[in-house]
């Protein structure tokens, strides 16, 4: 546990010292920032990390990243916005809005990288998230362990 909670962190933290390198020479107007991120977290983080395949992992439009378990049923839904944006009420609407639109999701996430917040069950309505964490705080092995953990591919394969 505290192995795979260290290297979450490392690889989170790593990626945006990365985006922040990257940031001061690939700033061409509205395509630098989210995508880059998105893509980082998901190789490095979900796929890496939690051991999600690219099969596993369908990017989107509406939807940015949905991960699929081995049915093909939408099972982790995750939103992401740029560092440099702060997750606000309206950003927190409209995933949870859409989450709605598969009911086999399991956990909806939205994260700037700096702030995770995690929604778990099936019914999506409460407004605060069932989890947060805090990469501008100091983390501990367990709350980074207890935020990642239910996002294991393991869990839903089968």
């Amino acid at each position: 546990m505290r192995q795979e909670a260290r290297k979450l962190v490392r690889t989170v933290t790593q990626i945006l010292k990365r985006y922040e390198h990257y940031k001061q020479h690939l700033h061409y107007p509205g395509d630098w920032g989210e995508r880059a991120l998105r893509g980082w977290i998901v190789c490095e983080v979900f796929q890496d990390a939690l051991g999600w395949s690219s099969a596993s992992t369908v990017f989107g439009e509406q939807f940015d990243v949905v991960f699929v378990n081995g049915q093909l049923l939408p099972v982790i839904y995750m939103e992401t916005k740029k560092p440099e944006v702060a997750l606000t009420k309206i950003h927190r609407r409209q995933t949870l809005r859409r989450a709605k639109n598969y009911p086999t999701l399991r956990h909806v996430v939205l994260t700037n990288g700096w702030i995770w917040e995690r929604w778990d069950g099936k019914n999506f309505t409460r407004f605060e998230p069932d989890a947060v964490l805090n990469f501008q705080q100091v983390l501990s092995v367990e709350d980074s362990y207890a935020f990642f953990e239910p996002m294991f591919a393991k869990h839903f394969r089968g």
